[in-house]
């Protein structure tokens, strides 16, 4: 029991570790706790429940607050400190005259992505720009991520067709990502690489073709690919190992 009991308290905790950001719970930030106080502030605000350092699910402490307007917005400034990693951040909260709540976190540091060591060792340039894509939409960077994902599939494509076929390594370089698609010989993966591709070719023009799918279902189709290559490149290791 005691045992069972540990091995959910450390799921638990990677699923805290995995949470977002921008996971909040609804507060009411107590007029004692500010200054430069307007006698009709009365706004619920959102307090983060994720440390933006750690990414550890925490309950922060508010240290200290400020209050102030500026032109039709209201600003208020919270210095928050996490228990778990003892470090400090500050949330900015800014209301328009219509009331309408918008807020920012800084500093945020963005939780690195993990590859397994197959990938890394085949295509460490999809590995780096899935990385700086991850970066820029976590800092809600939402106009230019999907450029990094769409490059990054492509590295990602063809850095794995150059190692199944080294000898046409050049011409793999100059074929535009579709014909690299094709040769994909599983037609559902090869579906999958395709409808990325499609989403992300959208992210660059000025007109979508596809108004019902985004970079969600982007990334959720290139991880699915990359499921697929993992699978792949671990069964040649496994075909290299000779019987004794």
């Amino acid at each position: 029991m005691k045992w069972a009991l540990l091995r959910l308290f450390c799921f638990a905790r990677k699923l805290f570790e995995r949470t977002r950001i921008c996971t909040t719970t609804t507060l009411k930030a107590a007029i004692n706790n500010l200054t430069n106080i307007d006698p009709i502030f009365d706004y619920q605000v959102d307090i983060p429940t994720v440390c933006p350092r750690c990414h550890t699910a925490v309950q922060p402490d508010i240290l200290a607050s400020f209050y102030h307007v500026k032109n039709n917005y209201k600003i208020l400034v919270l210095d928050l400190f996490c228990s778990f990693c003892e470090n400090f951040f500050t949330t900015f909260y800014s209301i328009d005259d219509i009331d309408n709540v918008a807020y920012h976190i800084c500093p945020a540091e963005v939780l690195p992505m993990k590859f397994e060591k197959s990938i890394e060792s085949l295509s460490p340039s999809f590995c780096s720009i899935m990385q700086q894509a991850n970066e820029a939409e976590q800092m809600q960077l939402l106009e230019i991520c999907g450029l990094g994902y769409r490059k990054a599939l492509e590295f990602l494509v063809k850095d794995y067709f150059i190692h199944k076929n080294p000898n046409d390594a050049e011409k793999i370089k100059l074929e535009p990502l579709g014909k690299c698609i094709k040769r994909i010989e599983d037609e559902r993966v090869k579906i999958l690489a395709e409808r990325a591709t499609w989403i992300g070719n959208d992210e660059s023009h000025y007109i979508k073709k596809h108004d019902n799918l985004d970079i969600s279902s982007m990334k959720k189709f290139i991880h699915a690919l990359l499921r697929y290559i993992e699978s792949e490149l671990t069964f040649e290791e496994a075909l290299s190992i000779d019987p004794k």
